[in-house]
């Protein structure tokens, strides 16, 4: 539920959690759903052991790359993703019998993706040659690389796994292509078919049943998500196919049961003022016009009432150490002689947990106190 316009990247390393990615077995895997990705470079992966059990879902990528594998064999769930004015780019395909590591626990599903490619334009500020996807294997070469410091896969060698699903896809744009490393061989396809049976020839016959359109012009698209942690808060993008000056965005379903009044703003200028909103009304509110220009994709953030949530609970003051308990104030010292925070001590005489007394004050207070005798022995 998250909304990334112009991040440096997110890149999302499923090594292990101790930290020495040579010391585990196999990295563990990340989750990644229900996001708005523009212009950020996505990366889920990781090197040294082979990476598994990643799952990345239900996500809106505009001009922005999903990339699966970093340096290193890597298991994944792909689905249900939309992909514009980028591509998908698998190359690290971990699909089995790899000398060193063996099979992933689960097969590599991508299904139900949906990846438009843009017109030839010439726009030298975007890649005009990127495939819709580039898919490649990945293994090791050896038992002996297991663990081994340094040790990077050798890639498009292995055959597709015959277990793993590529299919349901659907592609779209005006030019439009697909790359393939695998089984030994290395190639730049033009059709769906010829991929189908390039795929099939290196292991595993890929979107048998998926579709593409190469419609020149397509409809512009409006996604909304609601946030699962803010009721007072949804995240807008645009795929701005047609370069529609305005478009619909249906608030209805994000802001459900919330009655009150929206502002809508770009990513960017969530906090630049009330010159910055786009569009304000009331709630509820089944659909509205927003203003966004001709560029090709728009990221917006959609606050109701000023963004006051109020399913969100105050904040309750608790104290984490109470009077009394073990290893708190005036409580038993803890069996290691120890105390839960660092301004006690255990008092070894009485087996309590005291306040650290300041050696400076201890020693002022105990001149004071001299200093008060002295002065009643000698008056």
């Amino acid at each position: 539920d998250s909304l990334c316009e112009k991040c440096r990247g997110v890149a999302v390393h499923a090594d292990p959690d101790d930290g020495d990615e040579f010391l585990s077995e196999l990295s563990s895997g990340v989750h990644m759903e229900r996001n708005i990705l523009h212009s950020s470079h996505s990366v889920i992966g990781g090197y040294g052991t082979p990476s598994e059990l990643n799952v990345v879902k239900n996500n809106l990528f505009a001009d922005s790359e999903l990339q699966i594998g970093v340096g290193a064999p890597t298991q994944a769930e792909v689905t249900g993703n939309i992909i514009a004015w980028s591509y998908l780019d698998s190359r690290y395909l971990w699909t089995g019998d790899d000398p060193a590591y063996g099979s992933p626990s689960k097969p590599n599903v991508y299904s139900g993706n949906t990846i438009y490619h843009p017109t030839v334009d010439n726009d030298l500020s975007r890649d005009d040659d990127l495939p819709l996807v580039d898919v490649g294997t990945a293994r090791y070469a050896s038992a002996d690389d297991k663990h081994k410091p340094k040790a990077r896969p050798v890639l498009g060698q292995a055959l597709l796994g015959a277990s793993d699903t590529f299919d349901r896809n659907t592609y779209g744009g005006a030019s439009a292509f697909f790359r393939l490393h695998a089984g030994g061989v290395q190639s730049k396809i033009e059709t769906i078919d010829d991929w189908r049976t390039a795929t099939e020839a290196a292991g595993k016959r890929f979107d048998g049943a998926s579709s593409v359109s190469m419609a020149a012009n397509m409809s512009s698209v409006v996604h909304v998500i609601d946030n699962l942690y803010d009721q007072a808060r949804a995240h807008v993008v645009v795929y701005n196919f047609a370069r529609e000056e305005e478009v619909q965005v249906k608030l209805g379903d994000a802001f459900l049961g919330v009655s009150g009044t929206y502002k809508i703003y770009r990513a960017t200028d969530r906090w630049s003022g009330e010159d910055a909103i786009l569009a304000q009304g009331s709630l509820p509110a089944a659909t509205v016009a927003v203003k966004v220009g001709a560029e090709r994709v728009s990221s917006l953030i959609v606050i109701a009432n000023d963004g006051e949530d109020s399913t969100v609970l105050p904040m309750q003051m608790i104290d984490k150490c109470p009077r009394f308990d073990e290893g708190c104030v005036d409580g038993p010292c803890r069996a290691n002689g120890m105390c839960l925070t660092t301004t006690l001590k255990c008092d070894k005489e009485t087996n309590k947990c005291v306040d650290i007394v300041d050696d400076s004050s201890a020693t002022a207070n105990a001149i004071s106190a001299l200093v008060a005798l002295f002065s009643l022995l000698f008056s």
